[in-house]
C-alpha cells in the first residue's frame, strides 16, 4: 500500500490557523494604538491655544475703551474686573467634570490673568 504524504491534517491546519489569528491580532492592536496616539491632541498644545485666544480676545475687548461696555466675551458682557471664558475651553476639558476658565483684569497694571481648571472627562 502507498502512502500519501502530500498536503497538511485538519488539525495541523487548525493549529496554523490560530497562530496566524494570534499574531494578526497582536499586529492589529499595535496599529490601533499607535493610530489612537497620533489623533489624540497635544493637551499642553489645546491649553496654550485657549489661553492665547482668550488674552486675545480680552485685549481686543479692553482696547474698545469706550465701546467695551457692549463687547461680549463667551455671550457675557465684558467686564473689566473679570468674568467666564468656558467657551474657550478646549474639547480635551470637560465643562460637566468641573472645567472652568476665568479671568480678571487688573486696570492699573493692565496685566490680565486667566485662570485655567481643565479636568478631563472619565
Amino acid at each position: 500500500m502507498i502512502k500519501n504524504n502530500k498536503g497538511f491534517t485538519i488539525a495541523e491546519g487548525l493549529v496554523a490557523m490560530v497562530l496566524l489569528a494570534i499574531v494578526t491580532v497582536g499586529i492589529f492592536s499595535a496599529v490601533l494604538s499607535s493610530v489612537r496616539a497620533t489623533k489624540a491632541p497635544d493637551v499642553k498644545e489645546d491649553l496654550a491655544f485657549a489661553v492665547s485666544a482668550a488674552n486675545a480676545q480680552i485685549k481686543r475687548a479692553w482696547g474698545n475703551a469706550g465701546s467695551a461696555q457692549n463687547t461680549l466675551i463667551c455671550g457675557s458682557v465684558f467686564n473689566a474686573n473679570g468674568g467666564d471664558l468656558s467657551c474657550f475651553l478646549p474639547t480635551s476639558c470637560s465643562i460637566q467634570a468641573g472645567s472652568t476658565m476665568t479671568y480678571t483684569y487688573t486696570t492699573a497694571t493692565r496685566a490680565i490673568d486667566i485662570n485655567l481648571d481643565c479636568r478631563r472627562r472619565q
